[in-house]
């Protein structure tokens, strides 16, 4: 449940708009004897200018305490809401609420607002974990914390028109990094691999990798190229006897070749689809 504005407003509202209407349940007798219950629907202390100070009343959902300043004015409200207690603090020079704490269907929320009244701060507890949200001087969120359904933790961070730029998170290998376009496109993943190595992956509109970057289980390093269709283009590894260059044809088979032997010289290989070619050595 996200606390608005207009739930702040309902809950001084009701705690403030309530008929005056007290009576005693056990008043005294002339006997001398102390009331042992009192019932109103809405008690006031004032001071001795006559200012409101404190109203304990009801409101919708249940009661509500109401405690203002010398001039009158609600700075801490504390009251019944519809899944449970609430708390309202009030900035005496904003004239608006700097702190809200209110009980939700799923958990609990907390807010911190500006001076502006904009949301800067927000935690709640939800039906997967919690959420945090971290806002501009603006109100919009730039930040946010939180747990997925699957029970993994993510960071994310927006632009100022509220769209994704780097997210954190966790996969089945290990941790997962990726950063964003303005159009929501992924173009850069930092991830392990199922081999527990790193990988650098860069991306195209077609969401298709065009660069990547990895290791293999042997400890060995690995570059690969592809078309916009994901295709490979061009792959270097490194390998015992050394580096490999191999170069693939537009369905994506390897028919040329550049590396090392065993015996420490170069060979050049050429193919065709079927795998039939010859390869160049240095003469004996």
């Amino acid at each position: 449940m996200r606390i608005t504005s207009q739930f702040v407003a309902g809950l001084i509202a009701g705690s403030t708009t309530l008929a005056v209407g007290m009576f005693l349940g056990a008043a005294s007798q002339g006997d001398g004897s102390v009331p042992g219950v009192i019932q109103a629907k809405r008690f006031e202390v004032v001071d001795e200018l006559g200012t409101l100070v404190l109203v304990i009343g009801a409101n919708n959902d249940g009661g509500s305490l109401s405690i203002r300043n010398r001039y009158g004015k609600t700075l801490v409200l504390a009251g019944a809401s519809e899944h449970g207690g609430s708390l309202v603090v009030t900035n005496t020079t904003a004239r608006q609420p700097a702190f809200i704490a209110t009980a939700t269907e799923a958990g609990g929320g907390m807010q911190l607002l500006n001076a502006q009244g904009k949301r800067i701060f927000e935690a709640l507890a939800g039906e997967t974990g919690g959420t945090l949200h971290i806002a501009n001087q603006a109100g919009q969120i730039t930040a946010t914390l939180e747990s997925t359904p699957a029970g993994i933790g993510t960071i994310a961070t927006f632009a100022e028109d509220g769209r994704e730029l780097v997210r954190l998170l966790y996969s089945a290998s290990g941790g997962v990094v990726e950063t964003y376009n303005r159009a929501g496109q992924r173009l850069v993943s930092l991830s392990a691999t199922v081999g527990n190595h790193g990988q650098i992956a860069t991306f195209g509109s077609s969401g298709h990798p065009l660069v990547m970057l990895t290791a293999t289980g042997t400890d060995e390093g690995q570059l690969y190229t592809y078309s916009a269709d994901g295709r490979p283009q061009v792959a270097i590894a490194s390998r015992p006897s050394g580096p490999s260059l191999r170069v693939f044809n537009q369905h994506g088979e390897a028919v040329v070749t550049l590396e090392s032997d065993e015996q420490g010289r170069g060979v050049i290989g050429a193919w065709d689809r079927e795998g039939s070619g010859r390869t160049l050595t240095p003469a004996p």
